[in-house]
């Protein structure tokens, strides 16, 4: 890419800015905002519109931005030395003196410096700034301008004919909004003439409680410079009476310069009444579902609660036998296809079935939650503890072998040993790891509860391994538990403890 075509698109870019940041402040005019967020000094500079920054009392000019220079043909200093009067004696000599006073939109024949003679729109209004009160005088050159959809139509006596007796609303406006031309048809809705329609913003039109969001829509098809756009919204006429329009809208353009806007409206109040009442049932249906969303997430809300209701002991609120009987299937299967240890401990508490017999229930459940809340403390966070039925507790330690789950037995003995000393509770463990030919789960049950029954065979408050007994005494154990198997919930040691 040439320096020259890089410089252009440079250029192009800077004048992109500052036209952006000029509708920026149109929005902010035209919504009626008093204090503008922009600085004051951005929307002025930025303006595509010449623009004067005018005292009111002496008529001097204090400030004018790019766009003037350009359309004055003379240097920003050479303008801030000369007084209004000599630009426009009309209209500087009603500004000069009253602070206060906007002048209105006029046309005049203005001769520029250089001599050339075109034909002007000034609009004045004071700005408050910081201390002080003063007018900025806004131009709009209207030479170019003609009957709606550009002046190749002027001389088009068809086309002429064809807007004067359209039915549908036919206007043009500004680059600010305000009406320049318009068709009998818009004339005779809104009940107005084409001098009383000129003082007119087309938002003052639409009803209030859409201006904001038809304001903002052309104010965005002006800065993203859409040629065309539609939006449906309600009008108010003179007289009060309301209507729905459709309306298309083109964005008059004069090379790179937006020059204002062109609109075709259509009446569609009775097809508007006629949508209302599916538009009733949409916003019905609407509603209904909305209902129907919370009613679904109370459900899971409640489904889930279920869920946690089943699966946790009620007594002691450690997983009950089916959650540990679902957790023990999935860390079997990890540890397998992982080729990872694994152990198992079931617990009995020794001397309980007394606690019941001579101090009650309640001290028996009081307990067995004591306990509970111990073994669920001492764990690890990848080890599961449950309440395996009765005075019976299990303890599923995933990555933990034979060694080790005696250890962790071994330390469990001990606090419950000590930790409930007056009560005359103890404890008796038994311990299977999957080494030992374990092809399920239940085999890993079956072979813990047949080490528990040998430690309880052994004079309880002890710990016994599986892999660790006689083979004999295995053996024994083993067919002892497969005739009624804890696995399958048994909780009776046939010694009354």
């Amino acid at each position: 890419m040439g320096n020259d075509a890089l410089q252009e698109i440079l250029k192009r870019i800077e004048e992109l800015g500052r036209e952006n940041a000029a509708l920026r402040a149109t929005s902010q005019a035209a919504l009626h905002i008093p204090d503008a967020n922009v600085p004051y000094r951005l929307i002025f500079e930025a303006s595509v519109l010449p623009r004067l920054l005018i005292d009111a009392e002496s008529g001097s000019i204090l400030d004018v931005n790019d766009a003037a220079v350009t359309f004055y043909g003379v240097d920003r200093e050479a303008l801030l030395r000369t007084p209004v009067t000599d630009i426009d004696i009309e209209v500087g000599q009603s500004i000069v003196g009253n602070s206060r006073f906007t002048v209105p939109k006029r046309r005049t024949n203005h001769v520029l410096p250089n001599g050339q003679t075109k034909t002007i729109e000034v609009t004045a209004s004071a700005v408050r700034l910081p201390g002080r009160t003063v007018v900025q005088w806004d131009i709009l050159e209207t030479s170019h301008e003609a009957v709606p959809r550009g002046a190749q139509h002027r001389n088009d006596q068809t086309y002429r004919q064809v807007v004067e007796t359209a039915a549908d609303l036919i206007y043009r406006t500004d680059i600010r909004g305000y009406f320049i031309l318009a068709n009998p048809a818009f004339l005779r809705h809104f009940g107005c003439s084409v001098e009383e329609l000129r003082s007119f913003h087309y938002s003052d039109l639409v009803r209030s409680d859409y201006q904001y969001m038809v304001q903002t829509f052309y104010i965005n098809q002006a800065m993203r410079r859409l040629p065309n756009t539609y939006l449906e919204f309600p009008i108010r006429a003179r007289d009060g009476r309301e209507a729905w329009v459709g309306q298309n809208v083109q964005l008059l353009r004069e090379g790179r310069h937006i020059l204002g806007f062109q609109g075709v409206a259509r009446d569609i109040t009775e097809r508007k009444r006629l949508e209302q009442p599916l538009a009733d049932h949409i916003a019905y249906m609407h509603r209904r579902n909305q209902k129907l969303t919370r009613r679904l997430r109370r459900l899971r809300t409640a489904n889930n609660t279920l869920e946690d209701l089943a699966l946790t002991d009620h007594l002691t609120g450690l997983f009950n036998h089916r959650a540990f009987q679902e957790e023990l299937e999935h860390a079997f299967q990890y540890a397998v296809a992982q080729n990872l240890p694994l152990s198992l401990l079931l617990i009995d508490l020794d001397g309980f079935k007394q606690v019941n017999d001579t101090r009650g229930h309640q001290a028996g459940d009081s307990i067995l939650q004591a306990v509970g809340a111990l073994l669920n403390e001492r764990v690890r966070g990848s080890d599961l503890v449950a309440r395996y039925g009765g005075e019976e507790f299990a303890v599923i330690l995933p990555g933990t072998d034979q060694a080790g789950s005696l250890a962790q037995a071994e330390r469990f003995r001990r606090m419950i040993e000590a930790t409930f000393e007056e009560d005359r509770i103890t404890a008796s463990f038994g311990a299977s790891s999957i080494e030992y030919d374990v092809t399920d789960r239940r085999m890993l049950v079956r072979q813990a509860d047949a080490a528990l029954y040998a430690a309880k065979k052994s004079g309880r408050n002890c710990v016994r391994h599986y892999g660790l007994l006689d083979p004999q005494v295995r053996s024994g154990m083993f067919a002892v538990v497969s005739l009624q198997p804890a696995a399958e919930g048994r909780a009776d040691y046939g010694d009354g403890s």
